[in-house]
C-alpha cells in the first residue's frame, strides 16, 4: 500500500495519510520540490516511530512521473545477515554489489503499472530469488531511459534463463 505524504510531520495513525485521490481532487504536499535525499531522510526518521510505514521503502512521484507515467522506487539497504553455509551459490553472473550497510539506497524507476509488483519484490514480502534480477542484473534490466524492466525481472526470479531473457528485444517482454 502506498501512502500519499502531505506533511513532513508523520501522523500517529495511518488514517492520517491519504491512500488515493477522488476524481478531480488535487494533491498538496510539503514535498513538492523536495530532493530524493529529503524523502529518504523522512523515511529513515519516521518509519521506526510507527508500525504502518513499510520500513526502508519509498515511492517518489516526481516531475518525470507526469511526463512518462513512471515512479521512482527506492529501497534502503538494511544490514545483510550472514549467508548460511548450505545456501545455493549464485549463478556465474559476476559479483553482486556489496551493500554499504550504513547508507545505501537502491533506486529503480519503473512504469506506474509495474510499481506494485516492484514494491512487493523489493519489500519484506519479496523472495530471495528477486535478489538476482533486482541487484545482480539491475544495470542490464534498466533501459536507455533509465526504466527498470519489472516483467523481465519477474521471469528471471521465476527461474527462466537470465541470459535468454536479457538477449530478447526489450519490446518483447
Amino acid at each position: 500500500m502506498l501512502y500519499l505524504v502531505e506533511s513532513r510531520i508523520c501522523p500517529a495513525e495511518s488514517k492520517g495519510f491519504k491512500h488515493e485521490l477522488g476524481n478531480g481532487e488535487t494533491f498538496e504536499t510539503e514535498f513538492i520540490g523536495a530532493s530524493e535525499e529529503d524523502c529518504q531522510k523522512w523515511e529513515r526518521e519516521n518509519s521506526d516511530k510507527v508500525n504502518f510505514i513499510n520500513p526502508a521503502l519509498i515511492a517518489i512521484a516526481d516531475a518525470r512521473t507526469a511526463k512518462d507515467q513512471t515512479l521512482l522506487i527506492q529501497l534502503y539497504q538494511l544490514p545483510v545477515l550472514p549467508t548460511p553455509e548450505n545456501e545455493l551459490p549464485w549463478p556465474e553472473i559476476g559479483e553482486i554489489p556489496t551493500p554499504d550497510k550504513e547508507n545505501t539506497w537502491w533506486s529503480y524507476r519503473v512504469s506506474f503499472k509495474d510499481a506494485p509488483e516492484a514494491i512487493l519484490a523489493l519489500g519484506p514480502e519479496g523472495i530471495d530469488e528477486n535478489d538476482l534480477p533486482y541487484y545482480g542484473l539491475k544495470d542490464r534490466l534498466t533501459d536507455e531511459n533509465g526504466v527498470f524492466n519489472v516483467a523481465k525481472a519477474r521471469r528471471i526470479s521465476m527461474g527462466e534463463d537470465y541470459e535468454a531473457v536479457l538477449s530478447e528485444d526489450s519490446k518483447a517482454s
